[in-house]
């Protein structure tokens, strides 16, 4: 049963690195919720390295500007790592086997115009190319925009005719927009998969983020590694596989359903991780604090 906390403070001896979501624990993709600036304040006062670890398909400074942006004061975030970071890392030094091509060539779907570029700047490890018929394996990042999703269901089918494998950097499979919540392009890449595709996953759940965050304190326990989050899917199971504690916040994707549950947060939090696929968290908490 996960153990209810009203804030971080509550356990401040029981981590020494705070690894936090991005979207449903700093902001609802628009705004910062009301506490999370007080929150990574304490962080910063308690000594607390932060991380932000998310499912986003972009770049870490890309990311960074977007939390600034929203006006969160850049000295209390720490170390940004996203999955689309990492993937372009693999990229970068050859990590990624795409049938034993030294420069995989990818086909860009459903990202907004510049966004593949800007993603694949700088990587000598990868070729962007504009047919998919040219291409070794399809990169998914984002959703279509603009009315674009029969555009990019014909390139998926035609990657799934060329047994063309596809490159999901957000396993995210929904995230908040305001007060909606909206579908994201780990919906689209379960569908790839239930017609018979290969997907190659970056991003939480999967060990790769998290042993990059780690990286970055070599000389802390994994235990001593407090991810917070609001996917039990992603965050927290992906967490618990990694070692690390978690603390999932119930304002984030799993607040519809926690809230159709009722009765006590703790017990509809340990019903909702029985599921399948999801994990139980050690700690819940109705938002950042």
């Amino acid at each position: 049963m996960p153990v209810p906390i009203g804030s971080l403070a509550e356990i401040e001896s029981e981590f020494d690195v705070a690894v936090l979501d991005q979207w449903g624990v700093l902001h609802d993709g628009r705004q910062p919720y009301e506490a999370s600036v007080a929150a990574l304040a304490w962080l910063h006062r308690a000594g607390k390295p932060v991380a932000v670890l998310s499912n986003s398909g972009k770049r870490s400074d890309v990311n960074r500007k977007r939390i600034e942006a929203m006006g969160i004061p850049p000295q209390l975030i720490g170390h940004v790592e996203t999955s689309g970071e990492t993937a372009w890392r693999d990229f970068c030094s050859g990590r990624v086997n795409l049938d034993g091509r030294e420069r995989p060539r990818l086909f860009p779907v459903a990202q907004a115009q510049g966004d593949p570029d800007d993603w694949a700047d700088g990587n000598t490890g990868v070729e962007l190319v504009s047919k998919v018929g040219n291409a070794d394996a399809v990169l998914l990042m984002g959703m279509p925009r603009g009315g674009r999703m029969a555009e990019a269901e014909s390139a998926l089918t035609e990657a799934l005719r060329l047994s063309l494998p596809l490159i999901c950097t957000n396993p995210d499979k929904t995230s908040p927009l305001g007060a909606q919540f909206v579908p994201s392009p780990g919906a689209v890449a379960d569908d790839y998969s239930r017609n018979g595709g290969r997907v190659i996953h970056y991003g939480k759940p999967h060990a790769a983020v998290f042993e990059a965050v780690r990286r970055r304190h070599p000389d802390v326990k994994r235990s001593r590694f407090l991810m917070v989050g609001d996917s039990l899917e992603h965050d927290i199971a992906g967490a618990r596989a990694a070692g690390f504690l978690s603390a999932l916040v119930r304002c984030g994707i799993h607040k519809p359903e926690l809230d159709r549950m009722g009765g006590d947060a703790a017990s509809a939090v340990a019903k909702l991780a029985a599921k399948p696929g999801n994990a139980p968290p050690d700690y819940t908490l109705a938002r950042l604090a």
